[in-house]
């Protein structure tokens, strides 16, 4: 259970290390895509920073309440 509970938590951070980093090497290919400049697409990325925060603050809320099912929220 142990081992198997690990392998999923690096996996989980993996996962969203990729999908933070993303981003970044496709800027130029969203820019022509969406055809819009950058100061849009860093307001995108911006707001989607501020969700982030957003749900950190109200996962951790849940968590502090529920601590005793924490591997509910792993899933």
């Amino acid at each position: 259970y142990r081992v198997a509970k690990t392998i999923l938590l690096i996996a989980a951070w993996i996962s969203f290390g990729l999908n933070l980093e993303m981003i970044g090497p496709t800027l130029e290919d969203l820019k022509v895509y969406l055809d819009i400049n950058y100061s849009k697409i860093s307001l995108g990325l911006v707001l989607r920073n501020f969700g982030y925060l957003g749900l950190s603050l109200v996962f951790g809320v849940i968590y502090d309440k529920i601590s005793a099912y924490s591997e509910l929220l792993l899933g």
